[in-house]
């Protein structure tokens, strides 16, 4: 009788454990998910960081030259036209010119931005503004475009050279962005000339 009350009592042990055992744990569901998950984004909401990396150089010459010349003559007048001796007239116009420009622009940074829109194709489209303000000067930067989800990197950054219909702009308004700006003086001279 003995072992048979300890049998019931081993038997009941296990059960209470194998049953405690089963109802919790000591991290959440949501944590261990997390813990193994693809920290990649990919759906509507989630952040992504942008490489920023863009270099574009142009360079554009022209040249023209033009030449015109031009000649009349009349014969000794007669009758009452007989005080002229003799009329001649000649012109020479020739122009020439020459212009070139070169530009060269060059742009480093990191961005952070969400998805705003989970494509059919399985693509992102992205979104993302920063404004920093540094001493009375404003800086505000946007990016929009749509990335390819095999182009997103194990730590979650894409260049901006793998962003499709990407939009980057870049202002700036304060006491340094105004002293840029051409005065008054100069912007009339590029006017008139």
């Amino acid at each position: 009788m003995k072992r048979i009350a300890i049998a019931i009592l081993c038997i009941a042990a296990i059960v209470l454990i194998a049953a405690s055992s089963a109802a919790d744990s000591l991290w959440p569901a949501s944590r261990t998910a997390a813990t193994y998950a693809d920290k990649c984004a990919r759906a509507v909401g989630d952040l992504l960081t942008i490489i920023i990396v863009e270099s574009s150089a142009a360079s554009h010459e022209a040249e023209s030259q033009t030449d015109k010349s031009e000649s009349a003559n009349a014969a000794r007048g007669t009758g009452l036209l007989r005080f002229f001796q003799q009329l001649g007239l000649s012109a020479k116009r020739s122009t020439a010119g020459s212009g070139s420009t070169t530009r060269k622009t060059e742009l480093a940074d990191r961005m952070t931005v969400r998805v705003t829109e989970l494509l059919p194709n399985g693509a992102l489209r992205i979104e993302g503004t920063r404004a920093t303000l540094i001493n009375a000067e404003k800086l505000e930067a946007s990016l929009t475009g749509v990335v390819r989800q095999q182009d997103i990197g194990p730590d979650n950054t894409v260049l901006s050279t793998a962003i499709a219909d990407q939009k980057l702009t870049w202002s700036g308004k304060g006491p340094i962005a105004e002293k840029q700006k051409p005065g008054i003086i100069s912007w009339l001279l590029h006017f008139l000339f």
